[in-house]
């Protein structure tokens, strides 16, 4: 104490000044950690639901393309032209589709995408490499038609069913995850503003104070 009392008025305002000052600075900062971190919620969860989106679409379009080529590879006779225009268009979407969500998956940094994408580039990858195969097998007559490819064919179509539906689950629950996350930050911030009662005093149910030796069944 006899040190304080030592110190200069001037010295005192001074150290108080500097400590409110590094105080501010503090909370500041902890305002613009806060801040980049729901703005970078805020872009995953944009970007994981469009892919979630897009990826759905995709999973109709390549589930049209397989009717179409299960048809085809079926059939005795060769493919017809509408045939071939259905696959066409239907795998147009799906490729348009996919591409869109692969472009949006790389740029969200999460440690559960990189197994899912990985799984659902190779999926895609073996598809697209057999496409032209089946496209070549549905223009043949069923005895012409390579058997491998015929074999093979559901098999690979379904894996990458499979992938783009196990994307979509992914995107879904993590775009739910990341939006939970931000829910609870504006809560908490909410919370935190909360103006403080005076004293004795506490809050009803219904959200009006009241002296605080009141029940809650007393007029509530």
């Amino acid at each position: 104490m006899s040190r304080i009392a030592s110190l200069s008025i001037r010295t005192i305002l001074g150290l108080v000044t500097a400590v409110m000052s590094l105080l501010i600075v503090t909370l500041s900062v902890a305002a613009l950690v806060d801040g980049i971190e729901r703005n970078s919620n805020a872009h995953r969860v944009a970007a994981l639901t469009s892919t979630s989106r897009v990826m759905f679409k995709t999973l109709l379009a390549t589930r049209l393309e397989r009717g179409t080529q299960i048809g085809g590879l079926a059939a005795e006779a060769p493919s017809d032209t509408a045939a071939e225009t259905r696959v066409a268009d239907n795998r147009r979407i799906s490729e348009d589709g996919y591409a869109e969500a692969v472009a949006a998956l790389g740029g969200v940094t999460l440690p559960e995408l990189p197994p899912v994408l990985a799984q659902l580039k190779s999926a895609h990858d073996a598809f697209a490499t057999l496409r032209p195969k089946i496209d070549a097998a549905m223009r043949q007559a069923k005895p012409a038609r390579d058997t491998e490819v015929v074999r093979d064919f559901p098999r690979i179509a379904l894996a990458y069913l499979d992938a783009i539906t196990a994307t979509v689950g992914q995107a879904r629950s993590l775009g739910g995850a990341q939006l939970c996350g931000i829910g609870c930050t504006a809560d908490r911030d909410r919370r935190g503003v909360r103006p403080a009662l005076g004293p004795g005093r506490t809050r009803g149910r219904s959200g009006r104070s009241r002296p605080s030796g009141i029940s809650l069944d007393d007029g509530e």
